[in-house]
């Protein structure tokens, strides 16, 4: 249905290829229900908007809305036009989102978009209740094989230089979900994306993420952090190396890490802390208000092994606090989104109701698009 002679990595975003799938199943894709949804992968609907498609279209924004687009000046152009569409309405599930249209230009309309978090649902199977006493003296580590994580590239080595490998569990990618975290005193994390959907179902759980204080995670993620506040550091290698999981370590702080942010720590968001040092917490999640109180704070390095410890500060007192502060913070967040989203489906609903007994929606507005010259805009 679509010509792949034009569409030949139908992945790969440009006009022409959208273009390309409006012609193949446009249709189809735009009568195949009252309301469309277009979600993580904003680009995906491209072919439907630039068909004119007017059933009410909702995209939920999870993921940059340029991902995969390879000409994104026209991309967002046409994004320009889209946001004034009465029938194209937004959801972004966390702040980042419009906040990174916005910065390219694409200013997603206040009257139609709604910020949604996650509600953090999980369906997999709880485990087994006598694994929770040992795991509740154990502060938990997630190893992300394959990206540069703070957590591989630098937690790890320094743990066992620290001998604290004894307080911590290391799982791999798998590690079974937000209750067994939960039952943990603390999960070590080090934020690389503004959201990230292992918060949130954790946070429901009443799971404790230890994370670095605004100030501690700012220095991290400076471009001119080169190293000199560690005693210790480790550099990985680059390219195939770092994909076989290869690497050296280096001994002695300074002089370690030249270009720290590009060997040790993957972040989405730099530039806009760079840009935006006074309110940048604003739009990443981890440290919003509406979450910061209910993870666990460490601002250097000592202090994440006070917590691992539980001296200090950390004691069993202050981290069940923080545990039930998590779990109240998300459930409060979860009824707001459950309720945003019960509001705009019952919008959506009316509105495709009642284009259905407008004159000027019948034959479909599209209907010339197919006279139209095969390019994109």
């Amino acid at each position: 249905m679509v010509d792949h002679r034009v569409a030949i990595d139908t992945y790969i975003n440009t006009g022409p290829i959208a273009n390309a799938k409006w012609r193949g199943m446009g249709q189809l894709m735009c009568h195949m229900a009252d309301v469309l949804v277009f979600s993580d992968v904003i680009p995906d609907s491209r072919s439907v908007l630039l068909g004119n498609c007017t059933t009410p279209i909702l995209l939920l924004m999870t993921n940059r809305i340029d991902v995969a687009v390879a000409d994104k000046k026209n991309y967002y152009k046409f994004m320009n036009e889209v946001v004034q569409r009465p029938y194209v309405w937004f959801v972004v599930n966390n702040p980042y989102e419009a906040a990174y249209a916005g910065s390219k230009g694409v200013i997603l309309p206040p009257e139609r978009t709604q910020l949604l978090r996650p509600v953090g649902v999980t369906l997999l199977e709880k485990p087994p209740p006598e694994a929770a006493a040992a795991r509740s003296k154990l502060v938990a580590l997630i190893e992300h094989p394959g990206k540069p994580l703070l957590e591989i590239t630098f937690i790890q080595p320094w743990l066992k230089e620290r001998n604290l490998m004894e307080y911590v569990q290391v799982y791999g990618k798998i590690y079974g979900g937000p209750v067994v975290l939960s039952q943990h005193k603390a999960v070590i994390s080090i934020p690389y994306q503004a959201s990230v959907m292992k918060m949130y179902e954790g946070m429901v759980q009443g799971t404790v993420f230890a994370v670095p204080t605004p100030r501690f995670f700012k220095e991290l993620v400076m471009d001119t952090y080169n190293g000199t506040m560690m005693e210790f550091c480790c550099r990985w290698g680059r390219g195939a190396e770092w994909g076989a999981g290869k690497g050296r370590v280096c001994m002695g702080g300074a002089g370690g890490m030249d270009t720290y942010n590009g060997t040790m720590m993957e972040f989405c968001c730099r530039a806009w802390v760079k840009d935006h040092p006074e309110d940048w917490m604003e739009v990443v999640d981890w440290y919003h208000k509406d979450f910061i109180d209910g993870h666990a704070m460490f601002d250097s390095w000592d202090e994440l092994e006070q917590l691992i410890k539980g001296e200090g500060k950390y004691t069993p007192e202050f981290l069940a606090d923080k545990k039930a502060t998590s779990k109240r913070l998300m459930l409060a967040s979860r009824k707001v989104s459950l309720d945003g989203y019960r509001d705009l489906v019952e919008k959506m609903e009316r509105q495709s109701c009642e284009s259905l007994h407008r004159a000027d929606m019948w034959p479909p507005p599209y209907a010339n698009a197919w006279k139209r010259p095969e390019r994109g805009w």
